[in-house]
């Protein structure tokens, strides 16, 4: 009979990914990969509500949308996605914009963010 460990039901508000998943299984059995991973570990969100992460890079091939490559990148509040070299933009309110329906990036107000992710993009 498996006890709750004291944890209840809950969740999750932070920003994860796929990559979180082999850390999170390394610390809940006790193992030392000899590897760095790319993820973070998600037992401590099962206590508190710590940040993990602040922004989520990913990148797509293949054709998507009819172009062949994007990168993106997502915080809490927005999604910016460059599509194949560059050329053209997409930033959503992720938050209220879930399906990606409404293009902000040339609208007026949203340059700020707009270059700001455009540059930790270029980063990654």
């Amino acid at each position: 009979r498996y006890d709750n460990a004291g944890l209840n039901p809950r969740t999750y508000n932070g920003l994860v990914s796929n990559i979180d998943i082999a850390p999170t299984i390394e610390s809940l059995g006790g193992l030392n990969f000899s590897y760095q991973a790319d993820g973070f570990s998600l037992v401590n969100t099962l206590w508190s509500d710590d940040e993990l992460r602040n922004q989520l890079f990913h990148e797509g091939l293949g054709k998507v949308k009819k172009r062949l490559k994007y990168k993106a990148i997502r915080n809490n509040k927005y999604l910016l996605i460059k599509w194949g070299r560059g050329k053209y933009y997409e930033l959503f309110k992720y938050k209220k914009d879930r399906a990606t329906n409404k293009n902000l990036y040339e609208k007026w107000g949203y340059k700020r963010i707009s270059r700001r992710l455009k540059n930790k993009l270029r980063s990654y």
